[in-house]
């Protein structure tokens, strides 16, 4: 059975389908905070560290820019693509220990790949502790880099990324 709402509800109909077209004019590209490319060199003692996260947010925002550093130490921060850098203003800066076996796309794996799925199923948990425990949600390894750089409060590291500058940002961590 078919029913007719007459003119009415197709006024309201139309009236619904342009709202919701609307809004989601807002969730595009345009919307989104500025960011820049940024890269640079994670080492402990002088000695280049393989498989370390480096994170970068801005103090109120929920959005995270992040990296993992390859053999040499190296990083390249992903936001919304691979590779595309972090958002501009002044960053705070953590930086973790990621286990070996918790390891899935390295540096190149933005964000894209990460809500494809891909590398998920390579994703497990350590089979043994591997340093120090964060409230009981996940082990940071504290044989390499020191614990107090994988939080924001007691990292003490901070950036600001500009827009159109080089924005190489070099960690030495020290214990």
């Amino acid at each position: 059975m078919q029913r007719d709402f007459g003119q009415r509800g197709r006024v309201f109909g139309v009236l619904c389908v342009l709202v919701v077209s609307q809004l989601s004019v807002g969730c595009g590209e345009k919307e989104r905070p500025a960011v820049a490319p940024v890269k640079g060199v994670v080492t402990v003692k002088g000695k280049p560290v393989e498989g370390v996260q480096v994170s970068f947010s801005l103090k109120d925002s929920l959005r995270v820019s992040s990296g993992i550093t390859n053999e040499k130490g190296e990083y390249v921060l992903s936001t919304f693509n691979t590779d595309d850098g972090a958002i501009v203003g002044d960053n705070l800066v953590t930086v973790r220990q990621i286990p070996k076996d918790m390891q899935t796309g390295g540096p190149t794996q933005g964000p894209e790949a990460m809500m494809k799925g891909t590398g998920a199923a390579e994703f497990k948990s350590p089979t043994k502790p591997t340093g120090k425990s964060m409230g009981g949600f996940f082990q940071i390894p504290s044989d390499v880099v020191p614990a107090k750089y994988a939080n924001v409060e007691s990292s003490g590291l901070k950036r600001s990324v500009v827009l159109g500058d080089k924005n190489e940002f070099n960690f030495d961590l020290k214990p």
